[in-house]
Formats: C-alpha cells, sequence, structure tokens
C-alpha cells in the first residue's frame, strides 16, 4: 500500500511503501568508510536499522571507484560482500529490487542472498554465468536466457515471490527487458547468514558495481512495482 501525504518532490521513494524491510542506496544511505573508502558499514535507511557490515578488509567493498549515471556507487570486488539480516525474507512474500552495473562477465556472481545450502533456505539472485540470469532459493530454480554480459553496462533487476501465483523476475539491461515467472509458491524457509554482493557462499560474489538494493516483505502490486521501478530508473538512468 502506498502510504498518505505522497505529492512531494520525491514522490516516488520506495520508503512511501508499505512493507520495505531493506534499502541500500549509495548516496541515501550513511556509509562508513576508511581512509582507502573500504566499506565497514552500509546503512539501511528503510527505517529498520538492518545495516549491512563487514569487519575483514579483505571482503570489504570499495566506495566511488566508479559511478553510474554520474553518482558513486559500490565496487563489490572479487571476494566482497556484506553481512545483512534476511530472515525479515523468510516465511512470506517478497519482492527484491537491484540496480547494477557489471565489471567482469563469466562466472558465478550474485547480488544478494543467504549462507544456507538446503533446499529454499540458501537464497541467491544473479547470474549464474554470462548468459544466464537466476533466481533462486536453492534447488527452487528459475533461469532466465539474457544477452551476455558486457563490462560496464548498467542492469535492473526484480525479484518477486507471490504464494498465491509463484516467482518472477525482471531483467533490463540496454533498455530491453527479460520476464521469467514459474508457479512455484515455496517461501524462503529460512534467511539466516544474509549479505548483499553474494549467495550461498562467499566465493559467488558479484564482480560488479552495486546500486539500490531494497526488499519488500510484500508481493508489490502492479501499481507498486510501477512507483519503485519509476524511482530506480529515473534515478540511474533506465529508459521509462
Amino acid at each position: 500500500m502506498i502510504k498518505a501525504g505522497c505529492a512531494t518532490s520525491n514522490r516516488f521513494l520506495p520508503s512511501r511503501l508499505d512493507n520495505l524491510e531493506f534499502w541500500y542506496s549509495p548516496f541515501r544511505s550513511t556509509i562508513t568508510k576508511d581512509g582507502s573508502n573500504l566499506i565497514s558499514q552500509w546503512n539501511d535507511i528503510s527505517g529498520n536499522s538492518n545495516h549491512a557490515t563487514q569487519v575483514t578488509d579483505a571482503n570489504k567493498m570499495i566506495f566511488g571507484t566508479r559511478t553510474l549515471n554520474n553518482i558513486d556507487v559500490i565496487d563489490s570486488r572479487d571476494t566482497a560482500y556484506m553481512n545483512m539480516d534476511m530472515t525479515v525474507m523468510a516465511a512470506t512474500n517478497y519482492t527484491i529490487y537491484a540496480v547494477t552495473q557489471t565489471a567482469a562477465s563469466g562466472s558465478v556472481q550474485y547480488i544478494i542472498g543467504n549462507r544456507t545450502s538446503a533446499t529454499n533456505q540458501g537464497l541467491h539472485v544473479g547470474y549464474f554465468d554470462a548468459t544466464t540470469a537466476r533466481f533462486s532459493q536453492w534447488n527452487n530454480d528459475m533461469d532466465t536466457t539474457v544477452p551476455a554480459v558486457v563490462s560496464t553496462e548498467s542492469q535492473l533487476w526484480k525479484f518477486r515471490l507471490d504464494t498465491g501465483t509463484g516467482h518472477s523476475s525482471t531483467y533490463i539491461s540496454d533498455n530491453v527487458t527479460y520476464t521469467n515467472s514459474n508457479v512455484s509458491t515455496s517461501t524462503l524457509i529460512d534467511g539466516l547468514n544474509g549479505n548483499i554482493g553474494t549467495g550461498f557462499q562467499t566465493t559467488n560474489s558479484f564482480k560488479g558495481d552495486l546500486a539500490d538494493i531494497l526488499g519488500y516483505s510484500d508481493a508489490l502490486s502492479t501499481v507498486e512495482l510501477g512507483w519503485v521501478e519509476t524511482y530506480l530508473k529515473t534515478t540511474w538512468g533506465f529508459t521509462l
């Protein structure tokens, strides 16, 4: 549901929808970093204080090495990931959005998930390979064929679970949209060991840049999806 009082200059802000559980933004969030721009904390701005953290330098993301639509973004390098609470997405409908920019192609690269290897427990979403976008809850996979990854090309991802109809995904790159769906209504059993920048194990780190990442404990309606996507597309330079 869209909250009242939205007729403002920021009327399409994702936080104006109910059930926003986490939102990480490279320019709206407070980001704690050292003198080398290594990030130890990326603050959640949903109001739930579900901050993403990393204490090990070798696994820290880097701020501001590249930009997307002239905005500094987060460099999720080969071994980087951040810890967060994914349990809010367990046993419920959910909708997850991510905006990314690739810097490498080929191997498995997941954007967000939780480190568990059991059916419907290990969420992982992102690239399975250079031409496959995957939405998986471990052994409950939905793959979408997409064009080969191009370095520095941006992507908008949507992953949605509706326990009445099933899973659906949207992948937008180079302003072309690719969609997929299935009728599996299984929820995520748990969200333990949640992370940004990787999937069900830390060796699957995303090799590129992260922009907005946000999740709702709800299967957003068509109107609500359009609301969020208007914000993301206008912010990051996608065609409406």
